[in-house]
């Protein structure tokens, strides 16, 4: 089977819940990963859960 792109996801543990908590912070990051990957953003989504906890996605396309 030929993969038409990459797939990442991350389970994080042991790190600072403020920061995993940070909606802005997080979506930041993550755009400026794909940024720095040289990717085009294509859409995003990014949830604020209550009490706590953060999702979020991007889709990209990324020519070579």
């Amino acid at each position: 089977m030929n993969a038409l792109g990459k797939h990442l996801l991350l389970e994080l543990k042991e790190c600072d819940k403020e920061v995993l908590n940070d909606l802005d912070f997080l979506r930041g990051a993550l755009l400026k990963a794909a940024d720095k990957c040289g990717a085009t953003i294509l859409g995003e989504s990014f949830h604020q859960f209550n009490p706590q906890g953060v999702s979020g996605w991007w889709s990209s396309l990324s020519l070579i």
